[in-house]
Order: C-alpha cells, then structure tokens, then sequence
C-alpha cells in the first residue's frame, strides 16, 4: 500500500507543479484583471486539492494497517 501511495504523491505532486506553474505564469503576465483573479482561484483549488489527496493517501497507507482485522494493532 505505501508503494501506490508513494506513486499518487508523485503524479499529485508533478500534476500540481505543472497546473500552479501555469496559473502563476497567466497571473503575472496578464493584462486582463479578470485572468488573475481566476488564476489565483485556480491557484488555490489546486492547492486545497493536493493537500486532500495527500491527506488521503496518508491515511490509506499509515494509518489503516493499525486497524487490520477490525482490531487496533499498534
């Protein structure tokens, strides 16, 4: 399970570089107020958005191999 987790963090985390670069470069080098405001909107959905797949992912590989067979192992 960590493996896949390991893999969701990396296609998550390149996923979101690329995305962010790209609201960044349309908020610095627009002209248009209306493309930055909904550039940084993008900016901050993708953020809000990676920061939930890691958490779920977190979850999923660390914190449920505790709760194995419906009983708490530590």
């Amino acid at each position: 399970m960590q493996d896949v987790y390991t893999q969701i963090l990396g296609i998550s985390t390149v996923a979101a570089v690329v995305t962010a670069a790209v609201a960044l470069l349309l908020m610095n080098f627009s002209r248009s107020g209306r493309t930055v405001d909904e550039s940084r909107a993008w900016l901050k959905r993708i953020i809000i958005t990676w920061a939930i797949l890691n958490s779920l992912g977190f979850i999923m590989a660390y914190v449920t191999p505790f709760f194995a067979g419906g009983t708490w192992t530590p």
